[in-house]
């Protein structure tokens, strides 16, 4: 069911190996890895409004619940 539903999504796919399945995705598709760099690009500005613009951004990308529409 799992591969069915994320066969039209770019960027992500399903593999097999000797441990199970492995699901790959690029990066950028996953909000935690948006918002982690998000966040270093903000700590990392010598720009204070540069930073805050970068926190306001990672956190509009961290709301909701996560993994909502897995059982």
């Amino acid at each position: 069911r799992l591969r069915s539903l994320l066969t039209d999504i770019d960027g992500v796919t399903i593999s097999r190996g000797p441990s199970g399945y492995m699901l790959s995705a690029d990066p950028s598709s996953v909000d935690l890895h948006r918002f982690r760099e998000l966040a270093a690009q903000a700590r990392a500005s010598a720009d204070p409004a540069v930073a805050s613009e970068s926190f306001e951004q990672a956190l509009r990308v961290w709301r909701g619940e996560p993994f909502t529409f897995l059982d």
